[in-house]
């Protein structure tokens, strides 16, 4: 085995999945470990991986996101997102006019391959993991807190998982905003108006009861 591959498994058996960070469904780690044989590019960055606890160069990310779609039997892609909609449309999407929208066993959603928000915080927790046994020959280390690394801390105060975040572009969610207020504010009105029309009618029984007694 060459000597830049055998620097690189160490985050690389931490990408594809150990006791701290997550696994890819179903892609276990020999196919992975062939493509990163044969993956100049991606020996490097895995290689270099670990090096900081906190940080990863912007072309270690990009050839780590081309890796991930090598993984999924598409290396011409370079963009995960591009990918993974790819992956979806050519699954589930309606292909004939006597094809419904449903999917006869439901979509699962985690065969599709990552998003890059989730990939990125993936990438940040290999690091970490990465930097904690390249330096395990220092008896005392010094590690900094893992928040903001891949993992963040819950209501109770406890660490967990940072799996994603920016899920959906700013400009959708404004969208989405701004039609959930609009709905409020109908939906507010409408109860106004169902308000007054009962005040009404409680009158108009009052007095009919009134005239008969």
């Amino acid at each position: 085995m060459e000597p830049d591959v055998c620097a690189a498994l160490p985050s690389f058996h931490a990408f594809t999945g150990c006791d701290s960070t997550s696994a890819f469904v179903r892609k276990g780690k020999r196919v992975p470990f062939k493509l990163l044989c044969n993956n100049q590019d991606a020996v490097d960055a895995f290689k270099n991986l670990g090096t900081t606890p906190n940080s990863i160069s912007e072309a270690a990310a990009k050839d780590l996101e081309k890796f991930v779609c090598s993984m999924y039997g598409k290396p011409t892609f370079s963009d995960i997102d591009k990918l993974r909609y790819e992956t979806f449309r050519s699954r589930y999407e309606v292909r004939t006019h006597q094809t419904t929208t449903c999917v006869q066993n439901g979509v699962d959603i985690s065969l599709l391959p990552p998003c890059r928000s989730s990939l990125k915080k993936h990438c940040q927790r290999v690091n970490y993991q990465a930097y904690i046994w390249k330096h395990a020959h220092i008896p005392q280390l010094e590690l900094p807190s893992p928040i903001g690394c891949g993992w963040k801390l819950d209501q109770e105060g406890h660490f967990t998982v940072d799996w994603i975040e920016n899920a959906l572009p700013q400009q959708f969610v404004e969208v989405l905003t701004e039609s959930a207020h609009r709905e409020s504010e109908v939906e507010t009105l409408e109860y106004v108006e169902e308000d007054e029309i009962d005040n009404i009618l409680d009158a108009v029984f009052d007095d009919d009861i009134e005239e008969q007694d």
